[in-house]
């Protein structure tokens, strides 16, 4: 369960990331994802008037992502006018030209760019986890660092963190899914915890731990007898459990959706042409062959699913953000060897099993996860572009598993 944050500072008043009551505004509110249990995290949706749900259903991470389980341990946009830009406006900062709707994100190259990436500097953000401190961790090289991601078709704002709290002023943010989630949300702090004022910044861990009793039973006759459902049909069936509750309990005048896609393991190094390859270790430089993409093996029926689901909700209006292809080719960027695993650094023997133990679903940060949160930003803002009252995000969904 990822802990909740209240980040404040005097210059920003009410402008908060925390799991804590807001007071009511005549605004919008807004919501985006923190990991946590769903149980709490919809109980707290209904008790707060300004919870955006963000959700993710753990089922899928826990049936769907088993290898998650096993192996857990900016060109400037003067460069780029778009005829049909929309201009976002914070009191104080210059206006910011938005990408269109119709710009792709997900479809572009990664540039190296040793200038304005990394957006933070590992040993400056003091919320992160040694789960992704990959050069505190030992990680000899920092390549992986300094690549930007360039859409083809527009440029992709820079990640501007009082902008951003701008916009979350007196909302709050929710990251709700497994620990990739969790990934992506400690991103988000060290992006936007350079501008708060110290002492006026927090994490407050509260325990994951629930003890319960189950009595055992046997029970293999009811399902032995039974034939497998399919993948594709059992991942309908949830997104209709998931399309169904959000009609039933979000009001879409106060919450926005927002669902991320597979963030991708790479675990078969035969896939970029490396067939003596051990997973993702070794790995420093993006795949680069933008004519030949990756064949990771994703069902693509599942992500046609999302899409399908999404674009069918009425009611509550679902927007679908693809981070899949942009980190296909990012072999070079997790954790691998450079990583805890219960709690501890991999140990020498450890490292000296790769096969069992690199750890190529994580990322490290500062890294690709700045990105997914750089065009969750421009999406954020656009939408509070569109009304005069900000509408508020999201739901952050769980990632797609690998076939």
């Amino acid at each position: 369960m990822a802990p909740p944050i209240s980040t404040s500072d005097p210059a920003l008043p009410n402008t908060t990331t925390t799991t804590s009551s807001a007071p009511k505004s005549s605004s919008r509110p807004f919501l985006a994802p923190l990991a946590a249990s769903a149980r709490s995290l919809l109980a707290s949706a209904r008790r707060s008037p300004v919870t955006t749900l963000a959700a993710a259903f753990f089922l899928l991470a826990l049936v769907m992502y088993g290898e998650d389980a096993r192996t857990i341990a900016e060109l400037s946009i003067d460069d780029y006018l778009y005829p049909d830009a929309d201009l976002y406006n914070v009191s104080g900062l210059p206006p910011l030209a938005l990408p269109p709707l119709t710009c792709d994100l997900s479809r572009g190259r990664w540039v190296f760019d040793n200038v304005s990436v990394p957006a933070y500097r590992e040993k400056d953000c003091t919320f992160l986890t040694k789960q992704v401190s990959c050069l505190a961790n030992g990680r000899p090289d920092d390549m992986w660092q300094y690549w930007r991601w360039q859409p083809n078709e527009c440029s992709l704002p820079t990640f501007d963190a009082r902008r951003f709290m701008e916009a979350m002023r007196g909302k709050r943010l929710m990251f709700v899914g497994d620990s990739l989630n969790r990934n992506q949300w400690e991103s988000l702090v060290c992006l936007v915890q350079p501008i708060l004022s110290k002492g006026r910044k927090k994490i407050v861990k509260r325990g994951s731990l629930n003890t319960f009793y189950a009595k055992e039973r046997s029970n293999s006759r009811y399902w032995s007898e039974n034939d497998e459902v399919p993948r594709i049909e059992a991942y309908g069936r949830v997104f209709k459990t998931w399309s169904d509750w959000l009609n039933d309990n979000i009001d879409p005048a106060r919450t926005s959706v927002f669902f991320m896609t597979i963030s991708p393991p790479h675990l078969s190094p035969q896939n970029w042409g490396n067939p003596d390859g051990i997973k993702c270790v070794g790995e420093t430089l993006p795949y680069q062959n933008y004519s030949q993409p990756l064949d990771l093996y994703h069902d693509m029926r599942l992500y046609d699913l999302v899409v399908k689901v999404a674009s069918s909700m009425e009611k509550v209006p679902v927007t679908v953000i693809d981070i899949t292809r942009m980190s296909d080719y990012r072999k070079d960027a997790h954790t691998s060897l450079y990583t805890i695993r219960q709690g501890k650094l991999l140990t020498p023997k450890q490292k000296a099993d790769p096969e069992k133990f690199a750890d190529c679903i994580h990322w490290c940060l500062p890294g690709v996860p700045d990105v997914w949160n750089q065009i969750l930003y421009t999406r954020i803002l656009s939408k509070s572009s569109w009304h005069s009252n900000f509408s508020p995000p999201l739901f952050q969904s769980l990632p797609l598993p690998p076939q």
